[in-house]
């Protein structure tokens, strides 16, 4: 019986990768129901870890607290309140789930465990696809997880696992045909989601694949992994693409990025649709700098009639203003601080945060669930190594005495 028996700690990784999806055809009230039991249970269990991580406490609580301020100034929705109240508890939860399945299993154990759930969610999304008569052309079609980035987004996500567990292996084996074999496997995975991508008409999702491929099979010095790796770098990177799009040399009005994004790419019609957006958008922000509009706001649509933010870091600024930005970007700091080990035991998951960043440039992917459960397994992860050195060291001393 013992051989079926499930880890309290692999029930709670099942559940929080269950928080993340609301399941098409499911009511709504159903999901959130189950979204806030699980994130209660979680919180409950693991409230103690956020004792030790005020580093990552202190910008959740920022970020999160001046969005759900702004929600409660600037939308009539109390429904929209709660929402924004359980994000905050969300995230901790992600981060105090992540801390304690790491310190008591490793890393190892939790990409394994992450891996096996989320491919079988890939699996009951992706084989529907082949029976059901899916509108593959209409980019609001609801798949089993989501839209088209919900699904993109998460073959990334695995495929960076995937890699990420190659490297484990490579760790502690010898070449071989098994390690032969594995990479062959990746290789696989990654070509699969790039033609999932191109399935579901997801031009983003097949630029972060191919992406991940070049960065991952790119032999990159360790140097400029560590220093592609450094979190302050990444934000810069971002800060910098954002100007040059929506700056007085904007990249936008670009014929030549414009005839190749309408061509190339086949995106004259959204890519139209965006300009439109990005030309309000600014004067949006000017109204409510600061503190943004609150939770999901539909500030957007409101005025023009569709869409959102269209942009990662503007999606942000509208929801947060600049305060909720900064608790965001010193979020991400302080969970990628460790990079000159991160670059060395986690670089798929540093490639996945780029190929986030990429998406972001037209998406509004930076308050992906798996965006935050990525920069918490490389803090979690780095921040156990770093401890675990510190101890050895310290026994090093007390022999030496």
């Amino acid at each position: 019986m013992n051989r079926w028996k499930i880890r309290r700690s692999t029930v709670d990784i099942i559940l929080l990768i269950i928080s993340f999806y609301e399941i098409t055809g499911i009511p709504h009230f159903l999901f959130l129901l189950l979204k806030y039991v699980i994130i209660l249970r979680l919180i409950i269990l693991y409230h103690k870890e956020c004792k030790k991580k005020k580093m990552i406490v202190i910008p959740v609580l920022l970020y999160g607290g001046i969005t759900f301020i702004s929600t409660m100034i600037n939308q009539t929705l109390f429904n929209k309140s709660v929402a924004s109240f359980v994000y905050i508890l969300h995230i901790l939860a992600i981060y105090m789930t992540i801390s304690s399945f790491i310190k008591k299993r490793g890393i190892k154990e939790l990409v394994s465990c992450l891996i096996k759930i989320l491919l079988s969610i890939i699996a009951v999304t992706d084989v529907p696809m082949l029976f059901l008569n899916y509108d593959f052309s209409n980019p609001s079609t609801s798949y089993l997880i989501g839209n088209k980035f919900a699904v993109s987004y998460l073959h990334c996500f695995v495929a960076a696992l995937i890699f990420l567990l190659g490297d484990e292996k490579n760790k502690t084996l010898k070449y071989s045909k098994k390690r032969f074999g594995d990479k062959i496997d990746q290789f696989i995975f990654l070509v699969f989601s790039i033609i999932i991508c191109i399935r579901v008409n997801c031009t983003t999702g097949v630029l972060i694949c191919l992406l991940m491929g070049v960065m991952i099979y790119f032999p990159f010095p360790m140097k400029t992994k560590i220093f592609i790796s450094n979190p302050i770098f990444m934000i810069l990177l971002t800060f910098i693409i954002n100007i040059l799009i929506f700056g007085s040399f904007s990249l936008l009005t670009n014929p030549y990025v414009a005839n190749f994004v309408s061509k190339t790419l086949g995106k004259s019609g959204t890519w139209i649709g965006r300009i439109h957006i990005y030309a309000i958008i600014m004067d949006v922000i000017k109204v409510h700098p600061w503190i943004g509009y609150g939770y999901f706001s539909n500030i957007i649509d409101d005025i023009i009639g569709f869409g959102n933010a269209q942009n990662g870091v503007l999606k942000i600024i509208i929801d947060s203003g600049i305060i909720g930005l900064s608790g965001y970007i010193l979020l991400v700091r302080n969970s990628l601080k460790n990079y000159a080990l991160s670059s060395r035991k986690l670089w798929p998951l540093i490639v996945f945060v780029y190929c986030m960043i990429l998406a972001s440039i037209a998406e509004i992917n930076l308050t992906d669930y798996l965006f935050f459960l990525c920069a918490s397994i490389i803090f979690c992860t780095t921040t156990c190594e770093d401890k675990s050195i510190d101890l050895k060291m310290e026994k090093l001393e007390e022999n030496w005495e």
